[in-house]
């Protein structure tokens, strides 16, 4: 199976260096072959509950050859119009109490998002086609770590950690900022990533189903056997979905090469973490201003 879903892959994007114009095509308009939806089916997660469609992870996994070509066929529809059903921009939020919080402060609360299987299941068709093109072109900065293949957190602590140790060997006095964008996810301006897309080269049905996914969310809240009323999310990225890590480095690469514009500043990101450093205390101030 493995060699099978291997040959496939060469196959689809036909991986010759002197064919990025293919390659793209390939990626953003070609159909979903069968052993994609073999790799995507078999990157779900079992035991989890599903939403409210009640389809566990289970029975997608377990479908015949038929229900599976079937299944296939309604995704490349959706991926050749770029309309994806308002059921499966639906989430189900879940409340968890956190540890040892008191349970009258909605902040005690860690919010658990439920959404169709089948939504995700061809979610993850796409972020791995997605991720492919990015890593490929060598889209994304190299000082992300956070959700980026072949990019471990342990080098980023090496380096970072190197740092420190030459800054001491030198008797110098070493200055790092910690930096975490809270409610990052939550807070992204979606129009800004639209336009962001198409400066990754990111155009046709990915642009298209990108923008149908993350556009005119809603979700209802479910605490205990309650339900309450339905409402839109208006900003920010569906929480739990497959493909907001992915689509977050997208939109937080820049502040990369806003910071490289500045003299003797070093940084490391690692998703919405962000940690900055410098031997001068002067470009610190300068480095705080431009990512405030």
């Amino acid at each position: 199976m493995s060699r099978e879903v291997n040959v496939d892959w060469r196959k689809l994007y036909k991986m010759q260096k002197d064919s990025g114009d293919q390659i793209r095509e390939d990626i953003f308009d070609a159909p979903f072959s069968t052993c994609e939806l073999e790799l995507a089916l078999r990157r779900l997660k079992v035991k989890k509950s599903p939403c409210g469609d009640y389809i566990h992870a289970e029975f997608l996994r377990h479908l015949g050859m038929g229900a599976s070509k079937t299944m296939l066929n309604v995704f490349n529809r959706i991926w050749e119009s770029g309309q994806i059903s308002a059921h499966w921009r639906r989430a189900i939020i879940v409340p968890v109490l956190k540890k040892n919080k008191d349970s009258g402060h909605l902040n005690s609360y860690r919010p658990i998002s439920h959404t169709s299987i089948q939504e995700k299941t061809m979610e993850r068709l796409v972020v791995n086609r997605l991720n492919r093109y990015l890593e490929e072109y060598g889209m994304l900065a190299v000082e992300q770590a956070g959700f980026h293949n072949n990019r471990p957190t342990c080098d980023q602590v090496i380096q970072f950690s190197q740092f420190i140790k030459d800054a001491l060997d030198d008797r110098n006095i070493l200055t790092a900022v910690y930096i975490d964008f809270k409610g990052a996810y939550d807070s992204v301006w979606r129009e800004k990533l639209y336009q962001k897309l198409p400066s990754f080269g990111i155009t046709s049905n990915l642009f298209n189903w990108i923008r149908s996914f993350t556009s005119q969310r809603t979700c209802r809240v479910k605490f205990g056997y309650s339900f309450f009323k339905s409402f839109n999310l208006q900003t920010g990225l569906p929480q739990g979905a497959v493909s907001s890590c992915t689509l977050f480095n997208i939109c937080i690469n820049d502040i990369v090469s806003t910071l490289k514009s500045i003299s003797g500043v070093k940084r490391l990101l690692f998703a919405d973490d962000l940690v900055i450093w410098t031997k001068h205390q002067n470009a610190m101030q300068k480095t705080l201003l431009k990512v405030d």
